[in-house]
């Protein structure tokens, strides 16, 4: 899940989310696998040297993931989707709601995963569970003549990883 662009990837392609640099102590670079595709509005990629603007760490380029914005009118309105895959027995749910206070408008999110061991025609893949939740929190404000915005992303990961030759000694 490491992104590459014109053949340059790892610690060379800069991932930001709203702008905000991403990093990682992973050897492969950062990676924004963990941004439910609900939260999403958009993904600007460019291509190209960045790094006199970003560092060294835009040599190949910048990948920007922009999040979803509250709506311009002040109507509250919101979604609910649920999933169940059956290959792993993946149960998922994802909540959103938006409107404005005031002058702010306000996009929250919340969304959950949690999956079981899976079979392969080979037998049951041990260790290939997972779960994981994140909460997106978006405030911004628009006035004739600026605009601001807040982001809060907050995400957390149980068993997430590949599952080991030896997943009946170890996970």
């Amino acid at each position: 899940m490491a992104p590459s662009i014109r053949g340059v990837a790892e610690h060379r392609v800069l991932l930001l989310i709203d702008g905000a640099r991403i990093v990682s102590e992973r050897r492969i670079g950062a990676s924004a696998s963990f941004i439910n595709l609900n939260n999403i509005d958009r993904i600007e990629i460019n291509r190209g040297p960045y790094s006199v603007y970003y560092g060294s760490g835009a040599i190949g380029g910048i990948i920007n993931v922009i999040t979803k914005n509250p709506p311009g009118d002040s109507r509250w309105q919101g979604i609910f989707q649920t999933s169940y895959n059956t290959s792993r027995q993946e149960k998922a749910a994802s909540f959103s709601l938006s409107g404005h206070l005031g002058e702010v408008g306000v996009f929250f999110a919340a969304n959950g995963k949690k999956a079981e061991d899976y079979t392969s025609p080979h037998g049951l893949i041990e260790q290939s569970r997972y779960s994981d939740w994140d909460f997106l929190i978006k405030l911004k404000q628009q006035t004739k003549n600026s605009e601001w915005f807040l982001t809060f992303l907050n995400y957390w990961g149980k068993d997430i990883g590949k599952p080991s030759p030896s997943a009946h000694l170890k996970p």
